[in-house]
Parts: structure tokens; sequence; C-alpha cells
């Protein structure tokens, strides 16, 4: 349970910098919006600080500061990663066309070695709002179709079946 693990390893300093950026992740998902709100002080920053922050405002109801952390967000996007953070905020915002967008927009162009990030985008809690959506279906079966391909050894290059609205 994560109060436990924050129990044992109180401080900041002691924890794996990994440890600390999936602190306000962890709140986030178990509702805990306040707790996570002090979390996301703390480093790190740029892009995924962007993202806590969107999301987190957005769950307090505060959706003009939302509104505002995507938007730095955005602009300070340029890799895959933050695509994918820019998809995830517009999902979980109830936003599916705009998360679609976003999907995309990222770049698998380094095949098996971009493996790290299909895996996030396909088991992503946020992402899972767009369920239903038949363009999401068939981007996150590529995506299946892409890892289990990797998991063979295959040469495999990035392909998006679906085309955005």
């Amino acid at each position: 349970e994560l109060d436990r693990a924050l129990e044992l390893i109180p401080s900041g300093a002691g924890r794996s910098l990994e440890f600390n950026k999936n602190i306000p992740l962890l709140q986030i998902l178990l509702g805990n919006f306040i707790a996570a709100a002090t979390s996301i002080e703390q480093p790190p920053d740029g892009i995924e600080r962007y993202r806590l922050l969107a999301l987190n405002q957005y769950a307090l109801g505060f959706r003009a500061e939302s509104d505002a952390a995507l938007a730095q967000l955005i602009s300070a996007e340029g890799t895959p990663w933050g695509a994918f953070y820019a998809a995830e905020v517009h999902a979980y915002r109830g936003e599916g066309v705009s998360a679609l967008d976003w999907l995309g927009r990222i770049d698998f162009g380094a095949g098996c070695e971009s493996l790290r990030l299909v895996q996030f985008v396909y088991y992503s809690p946020f992402l899972s709002k767009l369920t239903g959506m038949a363009e999401w279906e068939a981007y996150r079966s590529d995506l299946l179709q892409f890892m289990q391909a990797c998991s063979y050894g295959l040469d495999v290059h990035w392909e998006q079946s679906f085309a955005v609205p």
C-alpha cells in the first residue's frame, strides 16, 4: 500500500527518483487528489509535472488550472512521451477525439526500442477511458501486435491502422 511505503521511507531524499515521480500518479489513481497536489510540488519538472498538474487540477474541479498545465505540456512537448502524456490528459478529461489526435502524433519509429512506451500506452489507466471508441480499439490492437512481434524478436516497424477523426 502506498501509505505504508511512504511511512517506511518518509523523506523524498531516501527514495529513488522513479518512486518519487510515481507517488503523485498513484495518489491521483487512488483518488487522493489533495495529497497528490502536495506531492506534485516536488520534482519532477517539465512534461511529467505538467501532466500530473493537468490531471490533478481537473480531478479537483479546477478546469482553468488544468487547461494551463495542459497548455504548458503541449508547448514543451516534442517527444513521443509528451504526446502520450497529452493524450492521457485529454482522455481523462473525456476528450476522446483530442486524445486520439495526440496518440496519432506518437512516433514509434525506433521499432522494438520503443517497446517501453508502447507498453505504457497500452496499459495506461487514463487511456482506458477511451474504451468503446472504435479508433482506440484499433490502435490498441496495433499496440498489442507490436508488443507480440517484439517479444518474438521480429524486426517490427510501427504502422497505425486507425484514422484520427
